[in-house]
This record gives structure tokens, C-alpha cells and sequence, in this order.
């Protein structure tokens, strides 16, 4: 599996904003047959952290569904840009992860 992760912290005040901008991307990528992601909210660290994943089968469907959207960033981006926008500034940052998997020995 191939796991992509945005973690940011949200302004005060803007959290119904999110999940109306949430509910609506996950409607919008599912339509696009595009990873679902899933959405946590942070119980210690930064106040106000979320963290959004999108699991993968393989660095491959990754990429696919990653060209896919730059090919035509679309309503997508547009959400993806007001998201952003809901954000303090310099809080934002992405991981890849790319599970190893364990032989019959190690599990």
C-alpha cells in the first residue's frame, strides 16, 4: 500500500468551513473514481491540527490518479486551493509512505 498525508492546522473559527470543504472534495474525488480520504483531527500536538490520507494500492495508482489531476485540476483544485486558504500559514506539510511488506517470518 501507498499512503499520502497533508497535515495542517486549521485557523480558529474555520472548522464548519472544513467540513463543508471536505464533504465536498470526498464527493468530488469519489465521483472522479479517485482514492477516498480519510480525515482525523490531531488529540495532542498542534492545537487545531487535521490530518487527511489517501490510501493507494501501489506508487503507481498514486501517480496515475496524481496526473490525472493535473491533467484537469478542475473543481478539485479549486477546492483543494480553498483549503488551503483555511490554514495558518507555514503549517502545512506532505508525507509518502510507502508500506513494506512483511515476510511470513517478520509478521
Amino acid at each position: 500500500m501507498y499512503r499520502h498525508q497533508s497535515r495542517f492546522v486549521l485557523r480558529f473559527g474555520v472548522r464548519g468551513q472544513f467540513t463543508e470543504l471536505i464533504d465536498k472534495l470526498n464527493a468530488a474525488e469519489t465521483a472522479r473514481g479517485w482514492a477516498s480520504p480519510r480525515v482525523w483531527q490531531t488529540m495532542n500536538g498542534p492545537v487545531n491540527e487535521v490530518v487527511i490520507e489517501h490510501d493507494y494500492e501501489s506508487l503507481a495508482a498514486f501517480q496515475r490518479e496524481r496526473t490525472a489531476f493535473h491533467d484537469d485540476r478542475g473543481e478539485v483544485g479549486g477546492m483543494l486551493a480553498l483549503l488551503s486558504d483555511l490554514a495558518v500559514p507555514g503549517t502545512a506539510f506532505q508525507s509518502d509512505l510507502d508500506e513494506h511488506e512483511l515476510s511470513a517470518a517478520e509478521a
